[in-house]
Formats: structure tokens, C-alpha cells, sequence
């Protein structure tokens, strides 16, 4: 699969548009830590950045399940 601007865009708004509840039930987010849930909500672009590798890993996974 070529990766180009589309797809890369499109993984943007999917990791934008990821629920809470999604995000736990992966384990990218510790369950009922608001604290992590508010950081991630106000720039998943930095949290993914910051995220320990292993986190950082289940959310690309959840994206590219729906790309």
C-alpha cells in the first residue's frame, strides 16, 4: 500500500475522532484516568508524539485498522 496525503490526512481525523471507551478498551488509555483522557482530547497530535512506545504502537494499530 502506497502511503500518500490522503491516507495521511485520513489518519489524522480518524485519531481525532477515537472515543474514549475505544481508546481504554486498546489500552492506549489507563480506564477512568480523565487526567490522560483530557491530555490526549486537547492535542492527540502531541500525546502520540510524548506516549510511551507501546501506547504510542495500540493507537497507530487502531488507526490503521481503519484506514
Amino acid at each position: 500500500m502506497d502511503f500518500n496525503f490522503r491516507m495521511f490526512h485520513n489518519a489524522l481525523r480518524i485519531m481525532r475522532s477515537l472515543d474514549r471507551d475505544i481508546l481504554e478498551n486498546a489500552g492506549v488509555l489507563r480506564a477512568g484516568d480523565h487526567e490522560q483522557w483530557e491530555e490526549f482530547r486537547r492535542d492527540p497530535y502531541v500525546w502520540i508524539l510524548t506516549a510511551p512506545d507501546f501506547e504510542a504502537n495500540l493507537l497507530f494499530r487502531l488507526v490503521e485498522n481503519r484506514l
